[in-house]
């Protein structure tokens, strides 16, 4: 990020922008003397390097607001993103007096500056809010704060070329919230979204590193790290954990008949059936070659074997279309409950040996009970 940072530094020096601290104090030109305007403060020195160098999301964004609120006095900044459905603003950060109440907020964006700052993608300054000659809110009509502004300032945060959020900073002033306001946000809004986007590449990467290869599932060191959190409920709530192995015993034919390539498909749609299959309240990863590991909180001993056998009977009927043919995958699963936080780590392995046994029955399927004594376990023969 430093390059596009730098960048953007340079290209708001060569503009003409605001040289002030921030949107409340004076602008840091000298007087039409025939001299050269006052360099960058270090203020905004401080605010590239915080911002640049923030590990999150929230790091980010608290810096550039508590920047742009210690800037002048009785400012309020806050900073809002759009939501999933883009039609309405998670509000972020807000400081300042008219902030009570607005973080984790939703608001909707109609009508207000804020709203027309992002569907435009431009920055603008409005004052004399107060007057009743501008019957415009700042954040949004849902706010009951907005009303006590008398002027604010606003731009875009930009991300690839798209407005994602706004960077709103309002003042009780109806003369507006200070010299420079709208070139020190565009530097500031600009800094943030390079910021978010870094982060949000960083993370992307991350969860790329720690996802198998071939079907995208979490790699089974994450997928146990979610088994133990588990431990929390069956502890606090007495909530029952289960645990699936479920092994694709058709694998070893398909790679002979169709090719590796015919194998890779099948454990990829092997992968996403399940997932579909286990909800998204579960975990799932891929433990080998060939096996499967689910785990399900809150899903019972009876809710288990039926969950098994859906999953023996649903794969019965699948067929995955290869480039030579199309094959139907049969499967074994293995099963594993407990409502003893003392049994957790012991479910992976019960969840094994119970589809080992499995192998013996006509249905393809076993569900084992662990018991809080850990000395012994019933097993359900279907």
């Amino acid at each position: 990020v430093a390059l596009p940072v730098s960048s953007l530094v340079l290209e708001w020096m060569a503009s003409g922008g605001a040289r002030a601290k921030g949107p409340g104090s004076r602008s840091g030109r000298t007087d039409p003397g025939g001299q050269d305007p006052a360099p960058v403060s270090q203020g905004c020195l401080e605010l590239v390097k915080s911002v640049a160098q923030a590990g999150s999301l929230g790091g980010a964004i608290h810096s550039t607001a508590a920047w742009l609120a210690g800037s002048g006095n009785d400012l309020t900044v806050t900073v809002g993103l759009l939501s999933s459905d883009s039609g309405s603003l998670d509000v972020y950060e807000s400081l300042g007096p008219l902030a009570q109440g607005r973080v984790g907020m939703n608001f909707d964006l109609e009508g207000s500056v804020a709203g027309w700052t992002i569907n435009s993608g431009n920055s603008i300054s409005r004052c004399g809010l107060g007057s009743g000659g501008r019957a415009v809110t700042t954040l949004s009509r849902s706010d009951p704060s907005a009303v006590r502004c008398g002027s604010c300032s606003a731009a875009p945060v930009v991300i690839s070329g798209k407005s994602v959020g706004v960077l709103l900073v309002e003042s009780p002033s109806e003369e507006g919230t200070g010299t420079g306001a709208e070139g020190t946000l565009d530097l500031a809004a600009g800094l943030l979204g390079l910021s978010i986007e870094k982060i949000l590449l960083r993370e992307q990467k991350k969860d790329l590193q720690s996802r198998d290869g071939l079907t995208g599932l979490p790699h089974p060191v994450d997928f146990m790290d979610f088994v133990r959190r588990t431990s929390r409920d069956v502890y606090r709530f007495g909530r029952s954990v289960s645990l699936f192995v479920v092994e694709i015993d058709s694998l070893e034919e398909v790679n002979a008949a169709h090719g590796f390539r015919g194998g890779n498909r099948l454990l990829s749609a092997c992968g996403e059936s399940l997932g579909g299959m286990a909800g998204s309240e579960a975990a799932l990863t891929r433990l080998s070659a060939s096996k499967f590991a689910i785990c399900i909180p809150g899903m019972d001993q009876a809710a288990a074997e039926a969950f098994a056998e859906s999953v023996v009977r649903s794969f019965d009927g699948m067929t995955v279309k290869l480039e030579s043919g199309e094959i139907s995958p049969r499967v074994v699963v293995g099963g594993a409950v407990t409502r003893s936080d003392r049994r957790i780590e012991s479910l992976c392995a019960e969840a094994s040996r119970a589809m080992v046994s499995a192998r013996a029955v006509s249905s393809r399927f076993q569900v084992a009970l662990l018991l809080a004594s850990g000395q012994n376990h019933g097993v359900v023969d279907p």
